[in-house]
């Protein structure tokens, strides 16, 4: 077993600079009571951002899918993450001298930070994976598919990859966190910690320029285009707190006072955090506007009912009918994810419906004896499509089951 120094009776790490008078009851502390504040700002912008993600994914589209349950995964690790952090400010280890706390509390700062990093990881996996399997939605196209899949892998690789060298770095395990631990060895934990930053940033680069060629192509109105832009600032943002944190992580890593000097680096991780959620959360915000208020993203009138023709207008009734009885109201959702209210009916099974045929007297007509020469109706075929709904340039083509009735025309002889 290691030894280590002694001050007022207490085991401590290290020792302090000489001249400097230790205070176990009140150590000196920086960046707490910051850390409290940006921390209840972001998780709580963040949570807002994921209460609407939610509701539009589990309440409007009333679907669970791989990209929700890695966010939610992303979401609970994230609240962990955030909450191990603050738990180290509150017990007076992070952001204090090594030589101000015991052994003791040195290594539960240690154990801490490993079950901080830990989650971290899945945190980023989990949030990044989600955003890329919505990316494979921008197009049908193989190729851009296959992006989206390859960088999904490359994302699984690296994190599953920086996982287990964060877990097993070490040997044992327990000399992670346990300074008295003096058999065995610990691997390159700064070459480590440094290659998870790094790929952070990497990834997030990746997932900014990625959608951008497809999303350059789109005709959309104004308001959609700066929403659009807005998105790409916010992982501009990402991005930025991620370098950031790195620049501040690396002298971290190398100091002997790591308790002290891994403060800043660990504040950028709540920001940085907020919007590792938010970014995927974005996917859903039209949907949500489109359904609570269309006006605020430039959708034209209300996107409820079909279209109406002048008559149907005054007798409120729908010009087309389709094959079915009473019409209901439900929710619907076309295929990139808007939520449409529009008047729907129960389609029944083709064989309970019985074609009317339909017989029409009429005089005779000169005309129509000239424009037909064999005497009888002339018939025809016309195909009509219509958006059934105010606004029909922002929503995609929808297809209906218009009721059909064989017309036999004749005229007296």
């Amino acid at each position: 077993m290691a030894t280590f120094p002694v001050v007022q009776g207490v085991e401590v790490f290290m020792a302090p600079p000489e001249g400097y008078v230790v205070d176990f009851e009140n150590p000196q502390q920086h960046t707490a009571l910051v850390s409290y504040i940006l921390a209840g700002v972001c998780m709580v912008m963040a949570m807002i951002f994921f209460i609407q993600y939610l509701y539009v994914k589990l309440w409007l589209m009333q679907v669970l899918d791989i990209e929700t349950v890695l966010l939610i995964v992303a979401w609970v690790t994230g609240v962990v993450q955030n909450g191990v952090l603050l738990s180290s400010w509150a017990i007076k280890t992070l952001g204090v001298h090594a030589w101000e706390m015991s052994l003791d509390q040195y290594n539960l700062f240690n154990k801490l930070m490993l079950v901080a990093s830990i989650h971290f990881a899945v945190f980023i996996a989990c949030s990044k994976l989600s955003l890329v399997l919505f990316y494979r939605h921008l197009s049908p196209q193989k190729w851009w598919k296959r992006c989206t899949y390859a960088v999904a892998v490359l994302i699984i690789c690296y994190s599953t990859a920086i996982l287990f060298a964060v877990v097993f770095t070490c040997n044992p395990i327990r000399k992670h966190w346990d300074a008295r631990v003096t058999e065995g060895s610990c691997g390159h934990q700064i070459g480590i910690y440094m290659t998870t930053a790094t790929m952070g940033i990497v990834t997030d680069l990746i997932l900014l320029i990625m959608p951008i060629p497809m999303i350059w192509r789109l005709q959309m109105p104004t308001r959609q285009k700066i929403g659009v832009i807005l998105l790409f600032f916010i992982g501009f943002g990402t991005l930025l707190t991620s370098v950031i944190r790195l620049a501040l992580y690396i002298p971290a890593l190398y100091a002997t006072d790591s308790t002290w000097e891994l403060a800043p680096s660990q504040i950028l991780v709540m920001p940085e955090a907020s919007l590792l959620t938010i970014c995927p959360c974005l996917t859903t915000l039209r949907r949500f506007f489109a359904h609570v208020a269309p006006k605020v993203i430039g959708l034209r009138g209300s996107s409820a009912g079909y279209t109406r023709s002048r008559t149907a207008a005054i007798t409120g009734q729908n010009p087309y009918r389709t094959v079915g009885s009473n019409a209901e109201k439900r929710m619907k959702v076309d295929e990139f994810g808007l939520t449409v209210d529009e008047e729907t009916f129960h389609m029944e099974n083709l064989r309970q419906v019985v074609p009317n045929k339909v017989v029409i007297e009429a005089c005779v007509d000169d005309r129509s004896s000239r424009e037909s020469p064999t005497g009888e109706g002339a018939s025809s075929i016309e195909n009509l499509t219509w958006d059934p709904r105010p606004g029909g340039d922002d929503f995609e083509p929808q297809r209906a089951i218009v009721q059909t009735r064989t017309v036999t025309v004749t005229r007296e002889k």
